[in-house]
């Protein structure tokens, strides 16, 4: 058993270091985005609308989180099929064109579509 566990630090010597990155630019993402959920009524006032602006923040961000939970089995077989790497790599520049996309938002429907797309990813 303790060969098979040499052998397996020789073969992958930076795992350690490279899930402890992935892990904190995940938490930092999250982290991010997550302290941004308060002013989302402000973003929704700005891009027009003037009644019930929470309604519309409780829509997107439920729809959001519906679909992660729903496209996480899936992105998950899709991995398991076809690797962790390329899932890590279109997840990361989904989510990067995603949320280029929401600070460029002109109108309502833009910015919910590109939260979508956030979602997506």
């Amino acid at each position: 058993m303790a060969a098979a566990s040499s052998d397996d630090r020789a073969q992958f010597p930076f795992w350690r270091r490279n899930a402890a990155a992935l892990s904190a630019g995940n938490v930092l993402q999250t982290l991010g985005f997550s302290t941004a959920y308060p002013f989302l009524p402000l973003v929704v006032q700005e891009l027009g609308v003037h009644r019930n602006p929470e309604t519309w923040v409780g829509l997107i961000v439920g729809r959001l989180f519906t679909l992660r939970f729903l496209l996480q089995p899936i992105w998950g077989g899709v991995a398991d099929h076809y690797g962790h790497k390329g899932m890590v790599l279109r997840a990361g520049l989904g989510m990067g064109l995603g949320y280029a996309l929401v600070a460029l938002s002109p109108t309502l429907g833009w910015f919910m579509s590109a939260m979508l797309i956030v979602a997506l990813c």
